[in-house]
């Protein structure tokens, strides 16, 4: 996961904001991987931030449809103000893309990562595009 931090945070521009584990502070009862925000800082606190992007990373599909429920809008990240989020599925070299999803609440918000040549390369699709 800190991986994905440090890489995600080199691509955000100057004022946005990258914060792991976060829940508490907007009253979830779950704790998202990561809450981006593209709110420069000195404009609000994380508190009352403007909705921002929700992530959760997975390895190998494990627990896929309970983390996608998470973002149902009775599920535990409902209280989050987030304006768009993503589960992304991170596969081990070898194992192969999952089954294709064609559920339309999953288009944009379900990727999958298969690395290859002993993790130097990689195929990204959407959930809906395997």
């Amino acid at each position: 996961q800190m991986e994905w931090y440090k890489s995600a945070a080199s691509f955000l521009h100057t004022g946005a904001r990258i914060a792991p584990d976060v829940g508490a502070v907007f009253g979830s009862s779950g704790r998202v991987d990561f809450w981006i925000s593209l709110q420069p800082e000195a404009e609000a606190g994380l508190a009352e931030a403007a909705p921002g992007w929700a992530v959760e990373l997975l390895c190998n599909g494990e627990g896929v449809a309970e983390h996608i429920a998470r973002f149902a809008r009775d599920g535990r990240y409902a209280s989050m103000p987030h304006s768009q989020w993503a589960v992304v599925d991170f596969y081990t070299p070898g194992r192969g893309p999952p089954a294709r999803e064609d559920s339309p609440t999953l288009q944009g918000h379900l990727f999958y990562i298969e690395f290859k040549d002993a993790f130097l390369s990689a195929n990204v699709w959407k959930g809906t595009q395997l």
